[in-house]
């Protein structure tokens, strides 16, 4: 398969460049309803470089497998994952027995797949009944976004091409856009996990901001899951 965008902007893992807060907050989430799971066998969907399966590993004792989609960053992930798989997420599908995984973590991933009811579908054939799936992924609808379309500039975290562009918005820098082809909401990814075959048991929110607006973002990422600057959401299979 061409993982060569793979490899440019994912061989390694991106969340040992966030700030201090917001890794805190979003990775703790993560961990704590990861261990109020109680799983045996966890998928970790975009492991990277195995920096969240580490954690994962430590704070359940779970067995973990990866699935990764650059070989560099697989490469350092099956230092401690099980194992890893190299393949295209919605279009491929995951070499994994039916119903052999009590939890699987899909965190900062949908938003660059294209065939998404194909890639939850397949997420809920390797779940256990009973067994649940925890995704974290950009707001849409974050509060500063409400604000930057008001003003009629485009929102975060949502791409218009593959180039370095500020796409017209005078208040964020330019940047490498990172490869979001989809968009979500909390009542859009709420949805769309309904209607294959997911029930939302718990909303929750992370801050991204990394400037003087933080503390902010972390406080109504905390309170207005909504609102917040990163959606997480556990959900379990049906």
């Amino acid at each position: 398969m061409d993982n060569s965008f793979n490899e440019e902007r994912y061989s390694s893992s991106s969340m040992l460049a966030l700030g201090e807060i917001e890794r805190n907050l979003r990775i703790s989430t993560i961990l704590e309803l990861s261990a109020a799971c109680g799983p045996k066998r966890i998928l970790d969907i975009g492991c990277s470089d195995g920096f969240l399966s580490r954690l994962l590993k430590e704070r359940t004792g779970a067995e973990i497998v990866g699935i990764e989609g650059s070989s560099t960053a697989a490469a350092q992930a099956r230092q401690i994952c099980t194992h890893v798989h190299e393949i295209f997420l919605g279009s491929d599908l995951i070499p994994e027995e039916d119903q052999s995984f009590d939890l699987v973590v899909v965190g900062e991933v949908i938003e660059h797949v294209f065939q998404t009811e194909d890639m939850l579908e397949e997420l809920h054939r390797v779940t256990r009944p009973g067994g649940h799936v925890l995704l974290t992924t950009p707001n849409l609808a974050a509060w500063f976004n409400r604000v930057m379309i008001l003003m009629g500039h485009h929102p975060l975290f949502s791409d218009i091409g593959v180039r370095e562009t500020n796409a017209g918005n005078p208040y964020i820098k330019a940047f490498t856009p990172p490869g979001h082809i989809r968009a979500f909401t909390m009542s859009s990814l709420s949805d769309i996990l309904r209607r294959t075959g997911w029930k939302v048991v718990e909303k929750r929110g992370a801050n991204v901001l990394n400037n003087k607006l933080r503390p902010m973002d972390l406080w109504i990422s905390r309170r207005f899951p909504s609102l917040a600057s990163d959606l997480i959401v556990l959900a379990q299979r049906t």
